[in-house]
């Protein structure tokens, strides 16, 4: 349809061009076009109508906290929403009455906590993760718009595990939480330093390990997931349990292919301690998307994860040892971007972020 090639190709423009920006940016080391190129995607957030699955439902959401006040918030915590998005809804109520304002704080978490986030974690090519990330992941924040900012504040978070500085990373992670609730099972994840951090004889010994541990985690956390799901803060994401399969499945066979290639690439980059954690990440990641277990909210934690791909394919371009060599790796990976983009926004319509449709058109693509 030509709406849906005109919404691509109107995304891949945006996209693209607020990741050339922050190239520019930090080439003529600008200030200005970093912060305008974290603001373009913004605008496209805040300024969507009926853009994502979960679109009507945030509405209706935004629409009931009208007559909701802060006490009657506390007094009826079944109603399952978390304080942080609460008091999000009612200061866009307060600002604009409407819920362009709120879209576009949450579409802010994400995006500022991903520019903390390659800060602290020392990213080399920022404008290419950068655009990698806008293909990638951003677009599920269109969808799942809390847990998408909860997942950007968590990998800012993971920045603390390296640092052993645990109270940061649980503070980091409450505050994760205060948007989307699935955040605490990633309290524990603070321990996976101690294999990260290790010294390890060889990489085929860390990746052994990682294996076992991604095992032992893939069968426990149903369990626990179980056992919490009846409390009142969790049961409202049995919901997910009819999430569409094809999404999932490409991602969880994408992702297996990652794990061979960085498994490969691991004893070249095995003192890289960032690339270490990301690799644990990733094999977590595949665990909790192929899990068997019925309950989808397993493999909704995977989105905490799903940024893993994306900073370990943003040290791939320094493997190869000329600047033509480099060149290419960074052309196959924005290829690879385009093409994951196409397929599963186009092709498999995941998120229902196409046909891009916009307020300031009435609705119109």
């Amino acid at each position: 349809h030509w709406n849906d090639i005109a919404s691509y190709l109107f995304y891949i423009g945006v996209f693209a061009g607020a990741a050339l920006l922050l190239r520019a940016g930090y080439r003529y080391k600008s200030m200005v076009l970093k912060i305008i190129a974290a603001i373009i995607p913004m605008i496209v957030a805040a300024l969507r109508d009926n853009v994502g699955t979960d679109y009507a439902t945030y509405i209706k959401v935004f629409e009931d906290f009208r007559t909701l006040s802060i006490g009657d918030f506390f007094s009826n915590r079944s109603n399952g929403t978390e304080i942080g998005f609460y008091l999000i809804n009612k200061l866009s109520q307060w600002l604009t009455d409407g819920p362009g304002l709120m879209f576009a704080i949450m579409s802010i978490i994400c995006i500022v906590f991903f520019f903390c986030a390659m800060r602290r974690w020392r990213v080399r090519y920022p404008a290419l993760v950068y655009f990698l990330y806008l293909m990638l992941v951003f677009p599920n924040s269109l969808n799942i718009v809390r847990q998408s900012a909860a997942a950007m504040i968590a990998l800012y978070a993971f920045s603390f595990i390296l640092e052993k500085k645990p109270t940061k990373y649980v503070f980091a992670i409450l505050c994760a939480s205060s948007l989307h609730t699935s955040a605490l099972f990633l309290l524990p994840l603070y321990f996976v330093r101690f294999l990260v951090q290790a010294k390890q004889s060889t990489h085929i010994w860390f990746v052994v390990k990682t294996a076992v541990i991604a095992l032992i985690v893939g069968g426990v956390l149903p369990l626990l997931i179980a056992q919490f799901s009846s409390q009142s803060i969790f049961s409202r994401y049995s919901i997910y349990d009819n999430i569409i399969g094809s999404g999932i499945n490409l991602q969880l066979y994408v992702h297996i292919c990652f794990v061979v290639i960085f498994t490969m690439i691991l004893r070249y980059r095995y003192d890289d301690i960032h690339y270490r954690f990301f690799y644990v990440l990733e094999v977590l990641n595949v665990i909790l998307l192929a899990n068997l277990d019925p309950s989808q909210i397993t493999k909704r934690l995977a989105v905490y994860f799903s940024i893993a791909p994306v900073m370990l394919l943003g040290k791939m371009p320094s493997l190869p040892q000329s600047p033509s060599g480099r060149r290419v790796m960074m052309v196959g990976i924005v290829c690879y971007g385009l093409a994951i983009f196409y397929i599963s926004y186009v092709v498999l319509m995941q998120a229902d972020i196409i046909p891009y449709k916009s307020m300031l058109f009435g609705g119109s693509s």
